[in-house]
């Protein structure tokens, strides 16, 4: 069986369901309290008592404080009656909390006192079962709670069973029944579960009504609801659970108190407290389905609900209904109450009935039985009851076309089962262990009705056919077997059940004839047949019997299938026999509760079934039942004492070892697992197969003969060990001087005292390792025991235990030194002289301090000394050559640095300079930066620079030296200038937009500070030439200067040179010089319609015509007039424009055909006079004439155009329309573009003529409305889907067809009710729509529609840190998020607290956050785990709030040996220690593995005290964690001053008191040597209880008891002594 758990499981029920009412001592575990002495507030000191000091527990209590003990663990006290002080693990001191004014105190904790398995048994079986504790009533309340008084005090009993069953081992446990534990907590943490997830909390209602509006989970708090409408309507069309969380009393009128008015879709009314809710007045129902399409599910869980339902039935509902554990209850007496749950129409609804409903009619007086208590479509009962108010009752039980009955009750009513329509044929099933109990008819039928058997009914039921008449015939359905002719009678008098088969099987049918029985028997059956020669219908009786094994419980293995007593009124007797089969049981011969009933003992026995004058008889054994064995042995440490084994003998799961106290038990041992080979004298046994003594592993057998009703047995080989004594050597290791190993020599040696007498042990081949091979004083010594050799009498039965490590000195080795070169040459910088070890052992390394051995200065006269070798390992104690005199040298040289750059013109350097030094050198400007060269230097001008030299082969400095040069690295400057316009740089990019009419002049200049011009040259460059710069160049004469006369385009270039040989290169911008162009032409005529070209001479002098104008009027180059080398040419088209007149012609140039001007001068402008002459004018002759005299556009409406034309021919008219191309004579109707032609031929009067124009028929405006959009679930887009089955198309003519498309978006993307959807892109469709267009007003622009926000879940991540850490960031993960949506808002939570433990994660999201989600939350788990402990220090251990095991002390001749109980899950223990000298400065004993208990702590002064205290760990993920710590332990050593206890004696060992009442304890203790005064501190008890909420102790040993129970007082003396005291309270 696995370990209980389930204390800790149901903790939160207090903080949920009773809101902190609970009783505290319920909500916190029970405490450990300490209160054996006066303790001052901790320190460094120790209060003084009976000369010696004292020694209190961590976080102990002040003056009065009661005691209280939590949570032995497996005490051998208690399981074994031993009356050794070995206590197990568990009771927690927790100090922080004790106050000093002599209250209680309760301290929080994980562990619980011990209980015995029989006390615990005992109080689970005292426990109610959950439907006892559902019906509980005391007639009290506790505030803030959902549970009362009294079920209060059950869940605080089953509470502190739960807990002290977790102290039990699992083979105690499995002793244990908890299947009412286990189903209480089942319904206290369901309590919880739903309490915990109420989102909204309902207080009564005394007004107007609650309206729920959106779906989720409320509490129905308890009072009086006494408003006079509907208390609660349902307003909504999500799922909604009401949870009644106290008794209801409602006052509506006329109103039912829940009124469902939406359809949301399940309605769950959860009352696990089984709280009633009653309804005052009369005609009001509890519930109604009043919404449009009806609730798809309703449930009923739990609770009490009474109403008067006169005239109303308590629920009306449309779905389905389902009861589980609910009880109804009408409370009227009229004759129209009794109603229950009504479909409100014959053909819906549907019933279900489950394990523990009671649907009570009450005292209705209906006398019409097609009344009844449930009235749907369908009813399904699998579980529950259905009762009237008396036997054979006024009212119906189900009224229902389909019934399935397979499980429960129905009683006390005129008809259990009717129909609902009396048109319905079938649909009635019974079945399974459904039961009819008192009713006037079972199953009510009109003619031609029928009704189903399943086989497995095991029932009867009565059968009555009313209002039309009785049905001669089939009354069930094929497919029944025969037997169920016995299960089933007719309620008519006159009429009899038969069976017969067609071809679908067996069925039942009425007749008018009534059976006359006859009886006779055939083998194992007697048969019952029907004496009426035209019936022949036969019912059986049958009788088997099997062996069985004796169980302790009267014989049940006969089985009587009687399906005759039920149809005939005959009885069947049984009667069991001794195995003669004539002399009946009775309890002495068979164990029978009377005569001739079943045998329980083992023997041969006969049944017999008798009916009428037929007997069956069969006979059966009842054999001795087997027996199962399991044997115990605990394990035994080498020695002169044995342990027994521990035998349990079972009868399945009963134990009836006391059965065997004078049954002997036989043991035999072997030395292997099979059993083949017993233990021999060579093992230490007496005889063969005997107990061994010598250590080893081995088996036992336990072996019981037959007893009674009982097999022999034998159990299955146990292994147990016999441990080797376990004791410690002296290790000791020898000194010696550094060597640079790490080995040590080490020998060790045992006290002869430990061994047993005539044993001896020699122990050789240890080794030995310093923890490094470094010098020092008491090191410790690593001691390798692998290769061990133990030698000596009886040495196999001890394991010797070798201390892993001892202590040994390493002295240091005098160093012996050498020194390196001592005449060392001058480098400027700092220079050392450097010592050796020459002893030093191969790869050890020193970092040596000197004293004067290192200097800069030359000189000859230094001395170095070393001060330290920088090596522990070595001394300069007894060194050589610690001191060493020394010298420094200087360098001359002729080496010199040369100037190394770029040489220009006149020894200048045209480039930054470097000064690099001769071969075999490097250079420096302050002795500190050695390079291979310095600079660059770049100051203009003649500069010197300073530098020193150092040999690199050497280190040694020259002194400074200097060196002499001249820079000029800067090109010089200089300027062109033309006129206002001047260059000083190269230009690229040139552009002729300065203008010089017939001059320009050039001035150049250049300029260079540094080393001074050397010259000027330049080149005059013409666009037409190219620019080369080492073409030639012209000498600036600065007096002279330059003119440019010539016409033409320039650029000047111009190189200028400094001294040192840099020059610069810079070009002016392009320049024109032009001469005007002249007009030869001043004056030019031109006559009308003539069209001739006229010519204007002009000489252009290399210039372009820019523009001619007319007046205002620019001529267009190319059409309006043409340009050559001597002439402008006018075209006479445009001339011929001209109105007759004088005109002004003004020519613009551009010079040398630029066009871009800058600056300078512009070109001249020319006039040329015009004169326009008189033109001629034809005239010719009208023809005839066709006029379109209609306006032809217009808007489609399915008809042509209305074409109207006037003409003055006499010629026939014909009409032509083009479409698409094509002539044709009909006028087309649709929308589009067209051309109309009316033409007339020529006749003898007129010519012939025509005309034509085009037109459109225009797409007719249609306005659309009625688009809609589906509602859609949140997608993180805006798309919306449009729905057009509701369009409607405005001005769309008869007989036309159109469809449309559009695009919808939503406002945004985000979840909300009623969103605008904005409607674009419509696009009409369909066979009319090239007749039609949307019109640019009008058009459906929006509609509204829903997103609904998606369901995801969010679920905090699991998460841990150590214990004292910062708590990592709480996160969560969310699952089906859309696309790269994040969520705002989320709120996520621990439970506070920082101890070590688990923490539930919690989260939740802010209100109004992340709307577009409907978000499931779900818990995550927080742990903190305990950090590492490993390097506390004995007192920081000391001080640990930790759970507490009990340990003793004994004092041997120079050592104490110290033993404990294993704590669960501990990996070892650390054990401390310390002087009773007044302070708690605890140092470490050792540590205890591999399942040791104690310890012996050595050479000891022998006149001394000692207190020491054990603290179990365990190791978690590397780190070391302290989970628990004994008792301080105070032990006297033989020669002190003081003595230890030995025993403690009590007034009393049993004690009952009443409540309230005290006890005074007086203990006095026996010491080893009476001569002295006991070890102790302040007083010489400590007291504990381990339940406080039966009885606490306090520091006087005063017990006062406080509530009813029972429990233990220990007393314990300060070296672990201790006694116990029962105590029980009334």
């Amino acid at each position: 069986m696995k370990k209980i758990k389930f204390a800790k499981k149901s903790r939160k029920l207090f903080s949920v369901i009773l809101a902190g009412a609970m009783l505290t001592t319920s909500v916190i575990p029970e405490s450990f309290v300490w209160a054996a002495e006066e303790v001052q507030e901790f320190g460094d000191s120790e209060s003084l008592g009976f000369g010696s000091t004292s020694d209190p527990m961590p976080g102990a209590g002040g003056d009065g404080e009661d005691q209280e003990l939590t949570a032995f663990q497996d005490m051998p006290d208690v399981q074994n009656g031993n009356d050794t002080v070995d206590m197990e693990s568990g009771f927690t001191d927790e100090s922080d909390s004790f106050g000093s004014n002599g209250r209680d105190s309760s301290v929080e904790s994980d562990f619980q006192s011990l209980a015995s398995v029989e006390e615990l048994q005992e109080r689970i079986n005292s426990l109610p079962t959950v439907e006892e504790f559902q019906n509980l009533a005391d007639g009290t309340t506790v505030d803030g709670s959902t549970l009362n008084q009294a079920q209060t005090d059950v869940y605080a009993e089953a509470q502190d069973i739960a807990e002290k069953l977790d102290l039990l081992s699992e083979e105690e446990q499995g002793l244990v029944d908890v299947s009412r534990l286990e189903a209480l907590f089942e319904y206290f943490n369901g309590m919880t579960e739903e309490l915990e997830t109420t989102t909204d909390v309902i207080d009564p209602v005394t007004s107007g009504s609650k309206r729920i509006t959106s779906g989720g989970k409320y509490t129905l708090k308890g009072g009086d609801y006494t408003t006079l409408d509907s208390a609660i309507i349902i307003d909504t069309e999500n799922p909604v659970t009401l949870k009644i969380a106290g008794n209801i009393t409602a006052s509506t009128v006329k109103k039912p108190f829940i009124n469902i008015e939406k359809n949301c879709k399940t309605l769950e009314i959860e009352n696990n407290g089984n709280f009633e809710v009653k309804l005052n007045n009369g005609s009001v129902s509890l519930l109604k389905d009043s919404s449009k399409d009806g609730v798809d599910q309703i449930n009923f869980t739990g609770g009490t609900y009474k109403a008067s339902t006169d005239k109303v039935s308590m629920i009306y509902f449309q779905g389905t209904i389902e009861f589980q554990n609910a009880v109804f209850k009408a409370t009227g007496s009229t004759r129209d109450s009794g109603h229950i749950a009504y479909s409100t129409g014959t053909s819906t609804g549907t019933v279900k009935i489950h394990k523990g409903t009671h649907i009570d009619a009450g005292n209705s007086r209906i006398s019409n039985h097609q009344d009844a208590c449930i009235g749907a479509k369908i009813v399904q009962m699998d579980g529950g009851t259905i009762t009237g108010n008396v036997k054979n009752g006024r009212i119906s039980g189900i009224k229902a076309n389909n019934v399935q009955f397979t499980g429960g009750v129905i009683e006390n009513c005129v008809a259990a089962i009717q129909y609902m329509d009396s048109k319905q044929i079938e649909g009635i099933k019974i079945g399974g262990n459904a039961t009819f109990k008192n009713n006037n008819s079972d199953i009510s039928l009109l003619e031609g009705q029928v009704f189903t058997i399943q086989n497995d009914f095991k029932g009867n039921a009565t059968v009555y056919f009313g209002q039309n008449g009785i049905t001669l015939g089939k009354i069930t359905t094929s497919g029944i077997s025969k037997s169920m002719l016995g299960r089933i009678t007719s309620k008519n008098g006159g009429y009899s059940v038969n069976y017969a088969e067609d071809k679908n099987g067996g069925y039942l049918f009425l007749s008018n004839h009534k059976h006359i029985w006859s009886y006779s028997s055939n083998g194992n059956k007697i048969i019952a047949t029907c004496t009426d020669a035209n019936c022949k219908n036969e019912l059986e009786l049958s009788l088997t019997a099997e062996d069985s094994v004796y169980s302790g419980e009267a014989y049940n293995g006969a089985e009587v299938e009687n399906n005759i007593s039920y149809v005939t009124g005959k009885k069947a007797d049984i009667v069991y026999y001794l195995g003669d089969g004539a002399t009946k049981t009775n309890s002495e011969n068979s164990g029978a509760a009377s005569e001739g009933a079943a045998p329980v003992y083992v023997g041969n026995y006969v049944i017999k079934v008798s009916v009428e004058d037929q007997t069956l008889s069969s006979a059966f054994k009842i054999k001795k039942t087997p027996v199962t064995l399991h044997v115990s042995l605990e394990n035994w440490e080498y020695g002169p004492s044995v342990n027994t084994p521990q035998v349990t003998v079972k009868s399945g799961e009963s134990n009836i070892t006391q059965l065997y106290n004078k049954s002997p038990i036989t043991y035999t041992y072997y030395t292997d697992a099979s059993c083949t080979n017993k233990t021999t004298k060579k093992n230490g046994a007496g005889a063969n197969g005997e107990v061994p003594k010598n250590a080893g592993t081995y088996y036992v057998k336990a072996a019981v003969a037959e007893n009674g009703n009982y097999a022999a047995g034998i159990t299955e080989p146990v292994r147990f060990t016999i441990a080797k004594k376990s004791i410690d050597a002296t290790v000791r290791a020898d000194n010696k001087t550094y060597d640079g190993k790490d080995f040590a020599t080490v020998n060790a040696t045992v006290d002869p005292d430990e061994l047993v007498s005539g044993d001896s042990i020699t122990i050789t081949n240890l080794t030995g390792t310093f923890e490094n091979q470094n010098a020092g004083t008491n090191k410790k010594v690593t001691v390798d025991s692998s290769g061990i050799s133990i030698s000596g009498t009886g040495a196999e039965n001890y394991d010797v235990q070798i201390a892993p490590e001892t202590t040994a000195s390493i002295s240091k080795l005098a160093a012996s030194l050498t020194w390196s070169k001592t005449d060392l040459t001058y480098t400027g910088t700092a220079q050392s002289v450097m010592a050796t070890v020459t002893n030093a052992v191969y790869g050890d390394n020193f970092n040596i301090t000197y004293a004067g051995n290192t200097q800069t200065e030359a000189g000859d006269s230094y001395t170095a000394k070393v001060t330290d070798l920088g090596n522990e390992n070595y001394t300069l104690d007894g060194a050589t050559g610690v001191s060493q005199n020394w010298s420094i040298s200087y360098l001359q040289t002729s080496a010199a640095a040369q100037v190394s750059g770029t040489k220009g013109n006149n020894d200048w350097y045209i480039s930054p300079v470097k000064l690099v030094p001769d071969s075999g050198y490097q250079i420096s400007t302050d002795k500190t930066d050695w390079k291979d060269s310095i600079g660059d230097y770049t100051d203009q001008g003649k500069q010197s620079a300073g530098y020193y030299l150092k040999a690199t082969a050497t280190g040694a400095v020259t002194d400074k030296k200097t060196a002499a040069f001249k820079i000029d690295t800067e090109a010089p400057t200089g300027e062109i200038k033309i006129g206002t316009n001047s260059s000083s740089s190269f230009l690229n990019s040139v552009a002729y937009g300065y203008w010089f009419r017939d001059n320009a002049a050039v001035d150049i200049t250049g300029a260079d500070s540094t080393s001074g011009i050397a010259s000027i040259e330049y080149q005059k460059v013409k666009a037409d030439e190219s620019y080369d710069v080492n073409g030639t160049w012209v000498t600036w004469d600065a007096a002279n200067k330059l003119s440019l006369t010539e016409s033409g385009k320039y650029v000047i270039y111009a190189r200028i040179t400094d001294n040192a040989g840099n020059q610069t290169i810079i070009n002016s911008d392009g320049v024109v010089v032009f001469k005007d162009s002249v007009v030869a032409d001043p004056s030019i005529d031109y006559t009308r319609t003539t069209k001739t070209s006229v010519d204007a001479k002009v000489t252009l002098n290399g210039n372009t015509v820019a523009s001619v104008k007319n007046g205002q009027n620019t001529l267009t180059a190319g059409t309006d007039y043409t340009v050559s080398a001597d002439k402008i040419t006018f075209s006479g088209e445009y001339l011929d424009t001209l109105p007759v007149g004088t005109y002004t012609l003004t020519v613009a140039y551009h010079p040398q055909g630029e066009t871009r001007y800058r600056g300078g001068d512009k070109p001249a402008e020319s006039q040329i006079a015009l004169k326009v002459k008189h033109q001629t004018v034809n005239i010719t002759y009208q023809t005839a004439n066709v006029k379109i005299t209609s306006v032809l556009d217009k808007e489609y409406d399915g008809q042509p155009a209305d074409l109207v034309y006037t003409t003055n021919s006499t010629a026939n008219v014909k009409v032509e329309y083009n479409v698409n191309g094509i002539w044709q004579t009909k006028a087309p109707t649709y929308a589009g573009t067209y051309e109309v032609k009316v033409s007339v031929p020529g006749n003898s009067y007129f010519t012939a003529a025509s005309t034509a124009k085009t037109y459109t028929i225009k797409p007719r405006g249609v306005e659309i409305s009625g688009i809609t959009a589906n509602k859609k679930v949140y997608d993180g887009t805006k798309n919306a889907e449009l729905n057009y089955s509701k369009v409607v198309f405005a001005r769309l003519i008869e007989g036309d067809a159109l469809t449309v498309s559009a695009e919808g978006t939503f406002a945004d993307s985000n979840a909300a009710k009623g969103k605008t959807v904005t409607i674009t892109n419509l696009v009409l469709g369909g066979r009319s729509a090239s007749n039609y267009v949307l019109t640019a007003d009008g058009q459906q622009a929006g509609t509204i529609a829903d997103i609904n926000p998606k369901r995801i879940t969010v679920t905090a991540d699991n998460l841990k840190k150590i214990v004292g850490g910062a708590d990592p960031v709480l996160t969560y993960t969310a699952s089906g998020l859309v696309g790269e949506d994040t969520l705002s808002g989320i709120v996520v939570k621990r439970k506070a607290g920082e101890k070590v433990g688990t923490y539930a994660i919690k989260v939740s999201q802010k209100k109004g956050s992340n709307p577009n989600y409907r978000i499931t939350f779900k818990k995550g788990i927080f742990t903190i785990q305990q950090a590492d402990q490993s390097k506390l220090k004995g007192k920081d251990i000391y001080r640990l709030k930790l759970p507490v095991f009990f340990a003793k002390g004994k004092a041997n001749k120079n050592s104490i040996s110290l033993s404990w109980k294993k704590y669960a899950g501990a990996t070892g223990y650390d054990v401390y220690w310390s002087y009773c000298d007044g302070r708690i400065n605890y140092k470490k004993v050792g540590t205890v593995k591999s399942g040791k208990l104690s310890m012996s702590h050595k050479k000891l002064k022998k006149d001394h005290e000692y207190k020491y205290f054990i603290v179990a760990y365990k190791m978690v993920e590397g780190r070391k964690i302290y989970i628990a710590r004994s008792n301080d332990v105070h032990v006297a050593l033989k020669q002190a001053s003081t003595t230890n206890a030995v025993s403690i004696k009590v007034n009393r060992t049993e004690i009952t008191l009443s409540v309230g009442k005290t006890f005074q304890l007086k203990c006095s203790l026996k010491a080893e040597d009476s001569r002295k005064d006991l070890v102790s501190h302040t007083s010489p008890f400590r007291y504990y209880t381990t339940n406080s909420k039966v009885a606490t102790v306090n520091k006087d040993g005063v017990i006062k008891a406080k509530g009813k129970g029972v429990c233990i007082i220990y007393i314990l003396a300060n070296n672990g002594v201790y006694k116990k005291v029962t105590l029980t309270v009334k």
